[in-house]
């Protein structure tokens, strides 16, 4: 059997000293304090990288030159629209290309191109560019095509516009013959938005990496040996939209297991996990470097112990929208085990790093072996040891609170048998600081495997990463959060704090401790129309999840849109799904759909009109005024409910929100307030997501925006009220703190940008008297390795990000709180947002700046304090808080 051995000697154990809280139990017995010099750096990763491409072939790639140069500027569709030379914030140099489409009057496109002169037939072209632009619009297309009909595309990247410059990058690979008219580089801006485009290169790739092919199993982990390091299990639901609900049900937990069995086709080990009715399980790989232009082979084992059916291979690179699948094969998985294998030659990956999944949407239950990824054959030596943790029995999303004790299992395979093996088990916060360093001896047994369990710290509230390291470099990693012991929900409509959140009972559970008071149905998907009546005649609501969120005490804002295909209005060369629907063709189906919707749940008193009805989500055909479009809806549906009130006068009486677009930016929310469109409901929603800008540092102005929300006159003729139905960080692309993810960094974005910005965009929000709050989006399941968007409070695997525990800490905070005042002040050479709040429990202000000035320095700030606490609710000596980007809370006497 395996043995270990754990060491804590008095100099190898440091916990961050004041930081005292209320909730978690008493602080771990301290072994001492060493200076700062006793504790190594922590451990890096390397990145796989692309050879770099020989000369650039881009003229002017930085716009410095007199426009428009050797760029063409091509408003083809006549839209409202400029382009101009940019001195303002440029990525590099002293311009970049701004460029501006007001409003689109036939197709949304406009094109910066520029023709590629001495390319050669069938090659590689690295294309980089740096982007920014106005947050949630359409994403930019860049594109290496052909210049003439029909326009041929060579290699595409959709790029998701940030309030702040990124660089991006792809890989392109022209045809064995090249037209003749020639080919381009082309930028397309495709919304009624803005963006600024700067330093666009291509550069030639060689057919062939003169690196060589690398050897070994590329694969970490690939026995799974190491339990799970490295590897990454999601289920979700499965192509038919009605089975939604059914399949978020069965889903549950993050799921799958590493098992011994008996026959494992390579060491003892396997990966089972199930396929459960209505859903479909992908089994992701870490990133991993390969060498373009060499052949590739990737295999795995794979059998079913009950069910089966068709299991996919698949090789690919890339992140969402920009993944590319290199190959795939697929088996028939029985009872017995099988392989499944595809050889191709690879071509360059932008990244310079592929993954691998696997993949089932066939009921079963599975089991996965001796997983591998190889170009040339392993160097003769004794095998590499691998490394693995994982948290013991942990709760939703690896959130503990009172008194749940964080614990960690280590584990080795592969070590000398007998022979001590020191690794040190560094423990961080979300500000990347050393919160507890750990030495560990692990003592191999005869079969070379060594695990132990080490208990964590829970003396400070937060998000913390557990990083294992051996002889200086990471070998494994796991995430926990320690949060404060909220109150449940109680099912009163007071509270300003929503979310997202999926409905079976360990989404909810986590949705709780993320101090989550509503949940707003988008998704799920409950109460829409698609889901509920997808063949005309059957219309028939899944009620399990909602009641069960219900009974919990949530809050729930019920969603009425998504008219499903046989009731839409003809007309649209549009593929059909819940993000792209269209107006209902008769009205009567409409009404009577929105009644059985109210009929259905009478415990939902908030009903909102469609989602993001400015963009694609809501289309209607060509000529028609889509905020016209819009409006009628808003009325038909005041209709519908106002005939429900002549029969059954409790169902009617609920809150109904209309409006609730994917940006302020455009003109489309004022053109449905001029057609009265506010007159048909009792608040107005909106969206808002701008990376890591707060609301009063948004351009356009935010505060003109929300002015001409409130001047518009609702259903009793009264201010509406304002309610920010979705909203938060990272819906474009979340960087996981998995440093051995293989993931391509972000920016420099962290962890702590995703936390801070949660706060200040709610802090804010409910300082100027938003009426609801609904972060986006935190189903509370684990993810695709690929897919990175959407997903700022939960990482890879289903941990909790720090961004969680720091909601958490503000609703703790907050929750009882009645806005006061958002003011603004300069000192120490920033401005100082105040959000002030008065409660039951004292005024408390929320402070934060960019900048880092001691919290004795902002006027009056201190004044009165009897507490102060950090980003995520750890007291703090008043005399030492200092106010940066990250908000403190200040409570008064």
């Amino acid at each position: 059997m395996s043995r270990s051995h754990l060491t804590v000697p008095a100099a190898s154990l440091l916990l961050l000293a004041g930081c005292g809280q209320v909730e978690p139990p008493a602080r771990a017995p301290q072994a001492g304090t060493p200076p700062a010099a006793a504790i190594p750096p922590p451990a890096t990763v390397a990145r796989a990288e692309l050879p770099m491409g020989e000369r650039d072939m881009v003229k002017d790639g930085g716009f410095e030159a007199p426009a428009p140069g050797p760029w063409t500027e091509n408003n083809w569709a006549r839209n409202e629209a400029t382009f101009v030379r940019d001195p303002e914030q440029p990525f590099r140099g002293r311009f970049s290309q701004r460029l501006t489409m007001t409003r689109a009057a036939t197709t949304a496109d406009l094109q910066l191109l520029q023709r590629l002169d001495g390319v050669s037939p069938n090659c590689g072209m690295l294309v980089k560019l740096a982007v920014r632009g106005r947050s949630n619009a359409r994403p930019l297309q860049a594109q290496v095509r052909r210049i003439g009909a029909p326009y041929t595309t060579y290699g595409s990247m959709r790029i998701p516009p940030t309030a702040h410059w990124q660089e991006h990058a792809f890989v392109a690979t022209l045809p064995k013959e090249l037209p003749s008219e020639g080919v381009g580089i082309y930028v397309h801006l495709q919304d009624e938005s803005v963006a600024w485009v700067d330093e666009v290169s291509v550069s030639l790739l060689a057919e062939r990496d003169a690196r060589g092919p690398l050897a070994g199993n590329l694969v970490y982990n690939g026995s799974f040996e190491a339990g799970r390091a490295r590897w990454i299990l999601y289920n979700r639901d499965a192509a038919k939209l009605h089975l939604g609900p059914a399949a978020d049900e069965n889903m549950g937990a993050p799921d799958g297991a590493v098992v011994e069995v008996a026959d494992a086709p390579q060491g003892k080990r396997v990966m089972r996990f199930a396929v459960k009715q209505h859903c479909a399980a992908y089994l992701g790989s870490a990133y991993f470097p390969y060498r373009h232009g060499h052949p590739l082979t990737a295999s795995a084992r794979i059998r079913a112990r009950s069910g089966g059916g068709t299991v996919e291979l698949s090789l690919g690179h890339g992140e969402t929208p920009n993944t590319t699948w290199i190959g795939k094969a697929s088996l028939n998985a029985t009872a017995d085990w099988q392989t499944v294998k595809l050889a191709c030659t690879p071509g360059p990956s932008a990244a310079g790093g592929a993954f691998l999944q696997i993949f089932s949407s066939a009921p079963g239950e599975y089991e996965v072996d001796d997983v591998r990824v190889e170009q040339a054959p392993a160097a003769a030596g004794a095998a590499v040891p691998l490394f693995g943790c994982a948290l013991v029995d942990p709760p939703a999303g690896g959130v503990f609170r009172g008194e749940e004790r964080p614990r960690l299992a280590l584990r080795a395979t592969g070590l000398p048998a007998g022979k001590p093996v020191e690794a040190a088990l560094r423990i961080s916060d979300a500000w990347e600081r050393t919160a507890a360093y750990l030495t560990v001896d692990l003592t191999a047994d005869a079969a070379g495997e060594a695990t132990t369990v080490v208990e964590l710290p829970r003396d400070q509230f937060g998000g913390f990463r557990c990083a294992l390291e051996v002889a200086g470099k990471l070998q494994a990693e796991a995430l926990y959060s320690v949060v404060p012991t909220l109150p449940r929900p109680d099912g009163s409509a007071r509270s300003f704090f929503g979310g997202h959140f999926r409905l079976n009972p360990y989404a909810l559970d986590l949705a709780e401790r993320a101090g989550m008071r509503w949940l707003r149905l988008h998704p799920p998907l409950d109460t829409k129309w698609m889901v509920a009546e997808p063949e005309q005649g059957k219309l028939a609501f899944p009620k399990a999840g909602i009641e069960r969120a219900l009974a919990r005490g949530f809050n729930v804002l019920g969603s009425l849109d998504t008219c499903p295909e046989w009731a839409a209005t003809p007309g649209i060369d549009q593929p059909y799904t819940w993000w792209r629907n269209r107006v209902p063709r008769d009205w009567g189906q409409w009404s009577n759909y929105v009644q059985a919707a109210l009929r259905a749940f009478p415990g939902i008193r908030h009903w909102e009109i469609y989602n993001e009805p400015d963009i694609d989500f809501l289309l209607v055909p060509k000529g028609v005024d889509k905020a016209a479009a819009y409006t009628e809806i808003m009325t038909r549906t005041r209709t519908a409910i106002d005939e429900l009130a002549r029969s059954e006068p409790k169902l009617a009486q609920v809150e109904l929100v209309g409006l609730p677009v994917s940006s302020l930016d455009r003109p489309f929310f004022r053109e449905v307030i001029a057609k009265g469109g506010a007159a048909q409901v009792d608040s107005l929603g909106f969206h808002f997501y701008y990376e890591d800008q707060d609301p009063l540092e948004k351009r356009p102005d935010f505060l003109e925006q929300l002015a001409a929300m409130r001047a518009a006159r609702n259903r009793s003729s009264a201010e509406p009220g304002i309610w920010h139905t979705e909203g938060g960080i990272w819906i474009k692309s979340a960087p996981s703190w998995f440093a051995l993810s293989g993931l391509p960094d972000h920016e420099g974005t962290t962890q702590l940008d995703g936390a801070h910005t949660v706060v200040r965009t709610a802090v804010a929000l409910k300082a100027l008297g938003v009426k609801r709050h609904f972060h986006y989006a935190a189903t509370g399941n684990a993810g695709l390795m690929w897919r990175t968007e959407c997903s700022s409070m939960i990482d890879l695997d289903g941990s909790a990000r720090p961004a969680l525990a720091a909601h958490a800490a503000m609703v703790w905070q907050l929750d009882d709180a009645q806005p006061k005042a958002m003011d603004t002040v300069q000192a120490g050479g920033a401005a100082v947002r105040l959000a002030r709040f008065t409660s039951p429990r004292g005024a408390i202000t929320v402070a934060w700046a960019r900048g880092d000035l001691a919290a004795t320095q902002v006027p009056g700030l201190l004044a009165g304090a009897s507490e102060v606490r950090d980003l995520m609710g750890n007291q703090l000596m008043a005399e030492q808080a200092r106010v940066t980007i990250a908000p403190i809370y200040v409570r008064y006497r």
